[in-house]
């Protein structure tokens, strides 16, 4: 019985286009880091293995489980959280990683995931009030204790991908938009405060959102990541120079070349139309995503989950792509299954296992 429900709920498609972006993700990313001292590609293969098997079981586990034991998984996720700004290993000046084995773990990405089930669990609970300010308030403190603590270490990249995430949920779950106005409007203005007084926001941060501006120009400074990733991608042209032709990438112009600017790989050795290719994978994930909200029978818990998962994906790719093309300050945030590093791979097919969870075990009575 189990089993035939799964053969018949599994989204095939969903996991279609997941291989097909782990596939254009490890092509990408050898390209790119082949030759070099520890390439990363080898490492990035045994993180998509992990990330299937996550993926497996999250889809096989009843994804209600986790209501259950919202407190216990908020609790540890502050503990992370914490544990990383005290024992975290440093690259490139932030504390965002634990070194396990040899591999480094980054607590901010799983803490998205967790959030997810927390607020969901939370907004279901609450679902009657949160059309007052009181309860919107109660699930911003909820979310913004943790989000508080990735924002230390630093990760503001991060930090706005859960607000993202909140945003999406809570505005489903019935918020009004007036009140998310207002709230937006109070916390720009509680940014302006401390963009002048310059205690809270770093230099380097103030300078990328001046790049995007157009207030600071200099291209061999803040600007040089913009810069170089903008002649990557336009010298890719319609059809890219082709792989293991990124002169500019393999040239040493890119910084993170294998995850925060992977796109700009992608740009100049695929061109115009492989950046589409990719962006229409996205799209096609995302509308598989969305056909899950749009179930009208769907469990409460099931669609608020299936909005964050949403939310954060699409985030995360507008955020990458529009940073690489510079419409947006560079953020520090990956491109998913295409980055290099095993915390977002897990994070992400995992949360996929969760939506393929919510269409099998959808309708199942529990006691």
């Amino acid at each position: 019985m189990q089993e035939n429900r799964l053969r018949k709920n599994l989204d095939y498609w969903l996991i279609a286009i997941t291989a097909i972006l782990c596939i254009f993700g490890e092509i990408i990313l050898y390209t790119v880091t082949h030759g070099d001292k520890s390439p990363l590609y080898r490492k990035q293969i045994i993180w998509f293995a992990l990330g299937a098997a996550g993926m497996v079981v999250a889809t096989l586990v009843d994804f209600r489980i986790y209501a259950r034991a919202s407190r216990p998984l908020y609790i540890i996720n502050l503990m992370l959280l914490a544990l990383v700004l005290v024992v975290s290993h440093r690259i490139n000046g932030a504390s965002r990683w634990v070194r396990i084995a040899g591999f480094e773990f980054q607590p901010s990405e799983t803490a998205k995931l967790l959030l997810i089930l927390v607020l969901a669990d939370f907004l279901v609970k609450h679902r009657s009030t949160i059309h007052t300010p009181r309860t919107l308030f109660q699930s911003l403190v909820l979310i913004g204790i943790p989000t508080l603590l990735i924002f230390k270490q630093p990760d503001l990249g991060t930090a706005l991908v859960v607000v993202a995430i909140w945003t999406g949920m809570v505005y489903m779950a019935g918020a009004r938009a007036w009140h998310l106005v207002v709230l937006f409007a109070t916390l720009l203005g509680l940014f302006v405060l401390l963009w002048t007084t310059g205690k809270v926001i770093k230099p380097y941060q103030k300078q990328r959102i001046e790049v995007l501006l157009g207030t600071d120009n200099n291209s061999t400074g803040a600007g040089y990541h913009v810069t170089q990733a903008r002649i990557a991608i336009g010298s890719g042209g319609f059809w890219g120079k082709g792989l293991m032709h990124a002169s500019q990438v393999r040239g040493g112009y890119i910084p993170e070349k294998q995850t925060d600017f992977i796109f700009t790989a992608v740009g100049e050795q695929l061109g115009f139309v492989g950046s589409a290719a990719l962006l229409l994978l996205y799209a096609l994930l995302l509308g598989r995503v969305a056909s899950i909200v749009t179930v009208p029978e769907q469990d409460p818990y099931g669609l608020l989950i299936a909005i964050g998962i949403l939310s954060m994906i699409a985030f995360h790719v507008a955020v990458n792509v529009g940073m690489n093309v510079g419409i947006v300050p560079v953020a520090g945030v990956p491109l998913p299954l295409v980055s290099a590093g095993g915390s977002n791979v897990l994070v992400t097919m995992f949360s996929l296992g969760l939506l393929q969870s919510i269409r099998v075990h959808r309708g199942d009575i529990t006691f």
